[in-house]
């Protein structure tokens, strides 16, 4: 709520300038500030200050307060309403969309600030609560870089370059962009650049800024540093990595040599390579971050991972422990158990045990993640942030300049499914095979006119064939007889759900061999092996 009043320039001693918020906002031009006390003079201050009611702190109008002071010029006040100080600034920076004349770099600094102030809002709400079950703002909260890029009016690609520049530019660099004098993608370039490097570009722009003219940051770069024009620092790491794994290829089929003094020195260079990896990797990564535990892996296969778990439910189980992540997800028809190796993880760190309240929502961050714009293969690293009772609550992904936070749940019971003890019909059948042969089956009528058949479908096994028949209410049928070996003698039919047998498909058609166990009107169960990723799912049968 905003009340306002006139108060004359004389009669407000105790209104507050605060450094931080005021340096919250990009300063006038000597320009603006000229124009704007010109205004003044002429017109009187026309326009209130916005102040923090409770607080008596400017939050707009600062310039204004400056000069109505200088002047002795009355001018009036609202008052605005705001709970706290993350507030307080999220309004600001919100304030002055459609107020100030800004680069599209200067907009998204801004954006920077107000993904992080959105964060610590979304944190500050989370850390009130204690019903740490319940999903809270999955989406919002995950979310803030695009919010934020929004209300901003620039693209999420651009505050990206605005988040490279805020983490890695020095302080002079990061002003230059602030203040509109530099665009934030050169500015992004030139902090690959050792701080020194930095230092003399942003020497060599002020100087042209204090000739009258607007410094061009990819020139200065060309002159002072033309070595990284031919190719930018992902280019070289992405040829470094594959030049390491050419060469591990090559000792792969070493065995014996005649000269074992050189592995000595191979070792020493190793070393050398290790600890200079070591010393790039702390100097792009964030500072609160350097201090954290943090698994980092592939993105594609832990996607394929969690996408296993969510093929059957929303609500999983996961647990970190000291040979890989366990997850474990129950439905009214299925359940599935599936396990990501330890050996799959170029970093890991066991987190425990945690709750996911949305698997799909997961699943939708890993699209924005995998950013192919930046060379280089797409790792994703991990780490966990604890909530107010000390149990983790906030999953945090990062991959490239991007950066997801999920919110999560305290672990939750999963039903065991039960299964007979009674040895089981068993088939070996490649997946892609077994994928095909479900949604052959499943479907009547070419690949233009077909139509689901059936809600049910059935499985048997006898005298060493597999076949899936499913049979619509005219007694159409649908089979597959796909190319397996059928392990032993025995005879197995039992009736399975269409429908989840087709959200399992695509996870089943990743596997390169399936072990599919089938008992006579018994539910089935299907053994995946997806890269040394192990699924196994549990189908129920028609009762």
């Amino acid at each position: 709520m905003a009340t306002d009043s006139s108060l004359p320039a004389s009669n407000v001693p105790d209104l507050k300038v605060d450094p931080e918020l005021r340096d919250l906002i990009p300063p006038l031009t000597d320009g603006e500030y000229a124009s704007l006390k010109e205004s003044i003079l002429k017109d009187g201050c026309r326009e209130p200050l916005t102040i923090w009611k409770g607080q008596d702190i400017i939050l707009d109008g600062h310039n204004r307060y400056e000069i109505c002071r200088d002047l002795q010029v009355p001018f009036n006040t609202i008052e605005i309403e705001l709970p706290d100080r993350t507030a307080a600034k999220i309004w600001m920076i919100r304030n002055q969309r459609g107020r100030r004349n800004l680069e599209e770099s200067q907009w998204a600094m801004l954006a920077v600030k107000l993904e992080a102030l959105y964060a610590e809002e979304a944190k500050g709400r989370m850390g009130s609560r204690r019903d740490l079950g319940l999903n809270l703002g999955q989406g919002e909260f995950g979310r803030s870089a695009e919010k934020a890029a929004k209300d901003m009016g620039v693209s999420h690609q651009t505050v990206s370059f605005a988040k490279q520049v805020s983490n890695r530019g020095i302080p002079d660099l990061v002003k230059l962009v602030e203040s509109g004098y530099a665009s934030v993608s050169s500015a992004a370039r030139a902090t690959s650049l050792p701080a020194k490097t930095q230092a003399k570009i942003v020497e060599r722009a002020q100087t042209q800024i204090k000739e009258g003219a607007r410094p061009n940051i990819a020139s200065i770069i060309r002159e002072i540093a033309p070595k990284v024009t031919k190719d930018s620092p992902d280019d070289v790491l992405e040829r470094s990595r594959n030049g390491l794994n050419a060469c591990l290829d090559q000792l792969e089929s070493l065995e014996t040599t005649q000269r074992p003094e050189n592995l000595v020195e191979m070792q020493a260079m190793t070393e050398r390579l290790t600890a200079r990896l070591k010393e790039i990797e702390e100097r792009n990564l964030d500072p609160d971050l350097k201090s954290k535990e943090s698994c980092v892996i592939e993105l594609m296969q832990f996607k394929t991972f969690v996408e296993s778990i969510a093929a059957v439910s929303k609500i999983a189980n996961l647990r970190f422990d000291s040979d890989g992540i366990r997850a474990k997800a129950s439905s009214a028809n299925a359940m599935v158990e599936a396990f990501l190796p330890r050996v799959l993880f170029s970093r890991y760190a066991e987190f425990g045990e945690i709750g996911i309240p949305a698997t799909d929502k997961l699943l939708g961050m890993f699209s924005t993640l995998s950013n192919r714009r930046i060379p280089g293969k797409v790792n994703l690293r991990i780490y966990l942030e604890p909530g107010a009772n000390g149990n983790p609550n906030q999953l945090h992904m990062i991959s490239g300049l991007e950066e997801m936070v999920y919110l999560l749940q305290n672990p939750q019971a999963i039903e065991e499914l039960e299964f007979p003890d009674t040895s089981p019909c068993k088939v070996r059948i490649d997946g892609e095979n077994l994928a095909k042969a479900i949604k052959q089956s499943s479907v009547l009528g070419d690949a233009s006119f077909s139509k689901s058949i059936s809600k049910m479908v059935k499985f048997l096994v006898s005298e060493k064939f597999f076949r899936i028949i499913s049979e619509d209410e005219n007694h159409d049928k649908g089979i597959a007889k796909p190319k397996c070996e059928v392990l032993g003698d025995g005879m197995a039919e039992s009736t399975f759900p269409i429908e989840q047998l087709l959200a399992i498909n695509p996870t089943i058609g990743k596997s390169k061999e399936v072990i599919l166990s089938l008992r006579m009107n018994q539910p089935m169960i299907l053994d995946l092996d997806i890269d040394k990723t192990k699924v196994k799912y549990y189908i129920k049968g028609k009762e």
